[in-house]
């Protein structure tokens, strides 16, 4: 029995165990778990599809800390679920858009018009129309961009 103990102290120094530094790697497992080892350059690299820095992201997005995931940056989008329910992401710009039918100000509406902000939906200004089923019976919306009274209604 003391034998064996004796032989097992021996093992132990003479087996040396070689620690890995931090980043630097010969498998996957010496990684972090969103990382995996370039075996070529021993060293750990985001897997596919994960980030460490934002330059490992595309120009509208950023690399989130925690999930080490590259999502969209503030005032960008990657779909629909990143914007408000009356806009859209544009596919190509990244950014949200305002859904037709829909305004997010004054300036998305027709001059006769003002955006709502509780329904986002434009909305004639008081006493201004559009067309002359805005107007009461007997007077017509005044359509002639000359005229002074333009998108008001007159009578016909």
């Amino acid at each position: 029995p003391s034998n064996s103990s004796a032989a097992s102290d021996v093992y132990k120094r003479q087996t040396k165990y070689c620690e890995t530094k931090t980043g630097f790697c010969n498998k996957d497992e010496d990684c972090l778990k969103w990382q995996e080892c370039d075996i070529n350059n021993r060293k750990c690299v985001p897997k596919p599809g994960y980030c460490e820095t934002d330059a490992q992201c595309d120009e509208w997005q950023v690399c989130a800390l925690k999930s080490h995931k590259c999502v969209a940056a503030e005032g960008r989008c990657q779909s629909n679920n990143d914007c408000e329910y009356y806009e859209q992401c544009n596919a190509v710009t990244h950014t949200c858009i305002v859904k037709t039918g829909y305004c997010s100000s004054d300036t998305d509406c027709g001059p006769w018009q003002e955006c709502a902000s509780t329904t986002h939906k434009c909305i004639n200004k008081q006493g201004m129309c559009g067309s002359d089923d805005d107007c009461p019976a007997g007077r017509k919306c005044d359509l002639d961009p000359r005229s002074e009274t333009v998108y008001y209604c007159i009578p016909q």
